[in-house]
């Protein structure tokens, strides 16, 4: 197999960026660094989160058309060729090497690109980077012990009408035959107006809060 040169992390980059690759003259958001620029990859979480995370996106690449194109740096590859990638990466991790051994490994038969960022490379430039993740949290489908934090599930009474102008959709419930706002945060919060319709009850309030925003 051929190992192809990209890293795993090349891939969520390029996409994320691709629409702005074509922007005239702007800088590059990513270059190519080689030698004493490639920095030293560490993980500061289990090797096994490692793998789960390049199964993930392995998962969602293959659902894609593989001849679809992506330019990265200057660069157009084929999605194929960042599907063997990551799959020849997860090949590796399977060997179990050190964290030495694999710094080594991707210097290898990886090509690194870096974000351009606020220094360096284009001094001056501000750069915003985001990260998502799934919770994980314990709850019991029962109000029991350390569970005392709703979880609601969509109310019965709630109402969306369309807007006959065009405009955003209305929310609300049905009250004397009209539409008035739905419950205030505070109102199914504190006033409990939300009542009945619990889908699961969490340990800590702000795990709820994480889960509805």
């Amino acid at each position: 197999m051929n190992p192809g040169r990209l890293t795993r992390i090349l891939f969520a980059v390029a996409l994320v960026l691709l629409p702005g690759l074509s922007a005239g003259c702007a800088p590059a958001p990513l270059v190519q660094v080689y030698g004493s620029k490639v920095p030293r990859f560490t993980d500061d979480l289990d090797r096994g989160s490692l793998k789960l995370a390049v199964r993930h996106s392995l998962d969602y690449l293959r659902r894609q058309p593989q001849q679809r194109k992506i330019m990265v740096a200057g660069h157009v590859y084929p999605l194929a060729r960042l599907t063997e990638s990551l799959g020849f990466f997860l090949n590796l991790l399977a060997d179990k090497p050190s964290a030495a051994e694999l710094n080594t490994l991707i210097r290898r038969y990886f090509d690194v690109f870096q974000a351009t960022g606020t220094g360096g490379f284009n001094p001056g430039r501000k750069m915003l980077v985001t990260g998502y993740y799934q919770p994980v949290f314990s709850g019991s489908l029962i109000r029991q012990g350390p569970f005392q934090h709703p979880l609601y599930s969509v109310p019965d009474d709630l109402v969306r009408q369309d807007n006959p102008a065009g405009g955003k959709r209305a929310v609300g419930r049905i009250v004397a035959g009209h539409l008035v706002p739905y419950w205030t945060r505070r109102e199914i919060e504190l006033l409990h107006k939300a009542a009945g319709h619990e889908l699961v009850w969490l340990k800590d309030p702000f795990e709820a809060f994480i889960l509805q925003v």
